[in-house]
């Protein structure tokens, strides 16, 4: 059975698996146009019926609720960072379903990846668009124009078992991961409030499914630090909308 992540075990993976420090909700700052609530739905497969392997957990889309103070889902364009936050960490009934079946480097045995095929976890999913500089600053929150592309961090952190991982995809400070394209597909009020998030397109192409993949570096983490355990290939599609 997937457990859920502790207090003690989010604080610290707050601290060690994130490379930037970021608020985790959506209140209004008056320096940035963000700070709301969003819909996200993810994909489970891509036209051609291939299974992705980041899924939703079939339960429909993803969206802030609040079912007590031990149970909730935040989904947002953060309040001061203007970056994209799915946190499932602290919901009872909510996940994602990660597949770890594609590896694109030699896999460690000690410490061993925690499963292969698809398992169901609450995870905080959150990317972050600071991470590549070629963005001169521009995130989710501050797109303005349809057809708008940012490439930016991506990064998974999960409890499996009672252990905690983190599936990263940065290239600026991770050898042999990829960035995550996001396009603003809707703009109202001169501010995008539509985006898709995909792998970037034509650049790595996964084999074995023929989708184009991202590529993060799977991490052991424990409050004395990340241990890396291999590189994996992870399809999917994400659509995000205000509200």
């Amino acid at each position: 059975m997937n457990k859920r992540i502790s207090l003690g075990t989010l604080l610290a993976l707050s601290s060690i698996l994130f490379l930037v420090v970021v608020p985790s909700f959506a209140a209004k700052n008056p320096n940035t146009p963000c700070g709301y609530n969003v819909t996200n739905t993810i994909a489970n497969a891509d036209g051609n019926n291939t299974p992705f392997q980041l899924q939703s957990d079939g339960k429909g889309s993803y969206v802030t609720e609040t079912v007590s103070r031990t149970d909730g889902v935040l989904s947002v364009i953060q309040g001061n960072s203007c970056d994209w936050l799915l946190d499932l960490s602290n919901s009872k009934s909510r996940t994602v379903a990660l597949t770890l079946a594609y590896p694109a480097s030699t896999i460690s045995t000690n410490p061993p990846p925690p499963f292969t095929g698809t398992q169901n976890v609450a995870a905080r999913i959150i990317s972050i668009c600071g991470e590549n500089t070629l963005n001169n600053g521009i995130t989710y929150g501050t797109m303005t124009s349809v057809g708008q592309i940012v490439r930016c961090g991506f990064h998974i952190a999960f409890n499996y078992n009672g252990t905690t991982y983190g599936l990263h995809m940065n290239p600026a400070s991770l050898a042999g991961t990829s960035w995550v394209q996001a396009t603003c597909n809707g703009v109202a009020s001169g501010q995008c409030n539509s985006w898709s998030i995909i792998p970037v397109p034509n650049t790595i192409l996964n084999n074995s499914t023929n989708q184009n993949t991202a590529v993060g570096e799977l991490l052991l983490v424990t409050n004395r630090g990340r241990t890396p355990i291999g590189l994996y290939e992870v399809a999917f599609s994400i659509t995000t909308t205000n509200p």
